[in-house]
């Protein structure tokens, strides 16, 4: 009888034991992801994805643009330069 005594004993003081440990664990998962809060960060990040490229191709027109504007305005300074040079020889060879 003394054995089943002390097997109650430490049966009941498992079972405080796992209604501690199954308290912890319902708090955690009060906290833990689920399907659906998975499927909406995707979402959510597939949109912001989507938005980050529309901005990225905006930015690649305005730098191809930039481009051409520079490319066009050295064309402008040398075609300057050496109408100045041509001058400037013109004059010298004019006057000396």
């Amino acid at each position: 009888m003394d054995i089943m005594i002390n097997r109650i004993e430490q049966l009941e003081k498992d079972t405080g034991q796992i209604k501690i440990d199954l308290a912890c664990l319902t708090a955690r998962s009060e906290t833990f992801a689920t399907k659906t809060d998975l499927a909406e960060l995707r979402t959510e990040m597939h949109q912001s994805l989507v938005g980050i490229h529309k901005e990225m191709g905006g930015m690649h027109k305005e730098i191809g643009s930039m481009h051409r504007e520079i490319a066009n305005q050295t064309r402008w300074i040398i075609a300057t330069a050496v109408a100045i040079a041509a001058t400037c020889m013109t004059i010298v060879k004019v006057f000396f």
